[in-house]
């Protein structure tokens, strides 16, 4: 997950609109799981970094109007934290991008779905701020449905995307934590804005070294990816503005859920009851830690 919007930057509290809340959050959700099927069916034809460059490019295009209704939009003094926020952000996607090449969409999503399993220990480190006994209890219940998942797939000859899958889940952490300390700065088109264009310029530099003549069938799946992630980073910041953080996050967990059907419909992949009990601890702490999150963090 790469929301960019805060509780705290949020204007109009008081007319917050909980159901279309609830519907954007549903459709951001449905966006993240469709666009990593895209990715999932480009599969090895296209290199991480070319993916990833046409998710924020095609992203960039199609928000670009909506975001520059922000009046101050160059008006900031954080461009340096934007841009370690932008790359965060853009090391979670190369991780979600590559392990999508070796997993199962479903296990990916979730695996990147961990944030919130992250951040208590992030927010101990880097902000020395102690979160209660109950939240601990909740991480380690996560962590414990993590472990099944990883069981389900110790068969596997490609043990570390799922080691490269989790590791997008502790960036993405690592992002969100980032927003947060900017809220009070900067808006969160701004964040869009800048993570958008970041990502655009950094992947344009690196793909001349991993850049393969994609075919028009290539070239389709790599738009429908911006496209969706276009999708997802919209709604997802719709979800955020129309109600608290606290009550719509654990609804993007659903993404796991329209990833399930997907892997189904499209491929027959059926999850193993190691990987359903996985996912249900992983799902049920961190909801709870999203739920149990000090206003403080």
């Amino acid at each position: 997950m790469d929301g960019v919007a805060s509780e705290k930057k949020l204007p109009n509290l008081e007319n917050k609109n909980i159901k279309l809340a609830v519907i954007y959050a549903l459709l951001g959700s449905l966006c993240n799981a469709i666009m990593s099927i895209f990715v999932k069916l480009i599969g090895e034809g296209q290199s991480t970094v070319e993916v990833t460059f046409f998710r924020f490019f095609i992203g960039l295009l199609i928000l670009l109007p909506w975001l520059l209704t922000e009046k101050k939009m160059f008006s900031t003094s954080y461009l340096s934290k934007l841009f370690l926020r932008s790359m965060t952000t853009l090391l979670a996607m190369g991780c979600v991008f590559y392990s999508l090449k070796y997993l199962p969409v479903a296990n990916v999503v979730l695996l990147n779905n961990t944030f919130p399993l992250f951040i208590p220990f992030l927010v101990l480190i880097m902000l020395k701020i102690k979160t209660s006994l109950k939240h601990w209890i909740s991480v380690i219940i996560g962590f414990i449905g993590v472990a099944f998942v990883f069981q389900a797939h110790l068969h596997t000859t490609f043990n570390s995307a799922i080691l490269i899958a989790l590791a997008s889940g502790f960036l993405s952490a690592l992002a969100i934590l980032q927003i947060r300390l900017l809220s009070d700065h900067v808006s969160p088109k701004q964040v869009l804005f800048y993570m958008l264009f970041f990502c655009t310029i950094v992947t344009a530099l690196l793909l001349p070294f991993y850049f393969k003549m994609p075919t028009l069938h290539e070239l389709n799946l790599l738009i429908w990816v911006g496209v969706f992630g276009a999708g997802y980073q919209l709604f997802i910041t719709l979800a955020l503005y129309y109600a608290l953080a606290r009550i719509v996050s654990p609804l993007f967990f659903s993404a796991v859920l329209f990833a399930v059907i997907l892997d189904w419909l499209i491929w027959g992949i059926i999850p193993t009851l190691g990987s359903f009990v996985g996912m249900a601890l992983v799902i049920f702490g961190g909801i709870m830690t999203v739920v149990q999150r000090d206003k403080k963090t």
